[in-house]
């Protein structure tokens, strides 16, 4: 059994084994781990993964095998997999895969690290990757493990992913600009805000339950609910609007606004005052990723800005207050 517990993973084998491993970078997968499954799966066996990949069955790659749990614990890859090579018959895939995680080389591909080691059955061993990954990038890390009975016997294969180093600091905001074009005969404001945190935006609810964890987007009207594939928690997605309070009706979303994960969102605004106030959020806190939280909200308030001289006023913006 394979757990991703960054910075570390996880490995439990059911026997005395001989463990080895491998760390990729996303970007740094060998070109077979992207291969569709099917093509590789046992003839013998391919009914039976049909009907239990479903959809899933001609678009699964290798990697996703890896990664799905099956029966008695087994990957679907361990399952369904083409036996080993035969003498004669060249290199199978369970052959192929087994040779890029104990050489740590592979077709299109760099490790970040590799690993082996011998394993005490049912003795959790864990190994910790820190050094062998960029803490400055987003960069998903995959670790691919293969183990055997130190007595000999087949090869058993498992991968986890979102390996990472863990980020313990929540999201800050920049001071938004000031553009604010005042109308003389409403004494109201309109302009552009633009929101820039430090880091990808979350939202998580006053409870701080993460696992209803969502990314916010710019687009309004967005709502997927969290999901957990092969035991791991896929964050949501929701609109910036949908969680902000205040004067939040002067905001409009603009035409191109994205609902993919961002650490920008922006907005047009009319019929804005001064002294008028946007809440993040009025219903939970902003975090990161992983939940971290400063579990305090944010509060923006429309003020006037002096741009000539005497008493002339003729901008305005948004300054963060609390």
């Amino acid at each position: 059994m394979l757990q991703e517990l960054s910075p570390n993973v996880s490995f439990t084998t059911t026997e005395d084994s001989d463990l080895s491993f491998v760390l990729f970078a996303d970007t740094q997968l060998p070109t077979i781990f992207r291969q569709k499954f099917i093509g590789y799966v046992d003839p013998a066996k391919e009914a039976e993964f049909r009907l239990a990949a479903d959809t899933k069955a001609e678009t699964m790659t290798v990697l996703d095998a890896l990664m799905q749990t099956g029966t008695g614990g087994y990957s679907w890859f361990d399952l369904y997999a083409q036996p080993p090579a035969k003498p004669g018959e060249g290199t199978k895939i369970r052959d192929e895969i087994q040779q890029i995680i104990t050489r740590g080389q592979g077709s299109g591909g760099t490790p970040g690290a590799t690993g082996s080691t011998t394993t005490t059955a049912n003795q959790e061993y864990k190994h910790d990757f820190t050094k062998d990954m960029d803490p400055q990038s987003a960069t998903n890390y995959y670790c691919i493990a293969v183990a055997k009975n130190v007595l000999g016997g087949e090869y058993a294969f498992k991968a986890v992913g979102n390996v990472h180093i863990p980020d313990t600091t929540p999201p800050t905001l920049t001071v938004p600009g000031a553009d604010g074009i005042k109308d003389v005969n409403t004494g109201t404001y309109s302009g552009t805000l633009t929101l820039v945190f430090s880091e990808v935006v979350y939202w998580v609810p006053e409870d701080r339950d993460t696992s209803k964890i969502c990314a916010v987007v710019e687009k309004n009207g967005v709502s997927e609910p969290p999901k957990t594939e092969d035991g791991k928690l896929i964050p949501g997605k929701t609109s910036m609007l949908a969680h902000m309070g205040g004067n939040v009706g002067t905001l409009k979303t603009m035409s191109n606004a994205s609902d993919t994960a961002t650490n920008t969102f922006t907005f047009d605004y009319t019929g804005v005052r001064v002294g008028n106030t946007l809440t993040l959020f009025k219903d939970g806190f902003i975090s990161d990723r992983w939940g971290n939280s400063t579990v305090n909200t944010i509060t923006l308030r429309y003020e006037e800005v002096k741009t000539g001289t005497g008493t002339a006023f003729t901008a305005g913006g948004w300054v963060i207050v609390e």
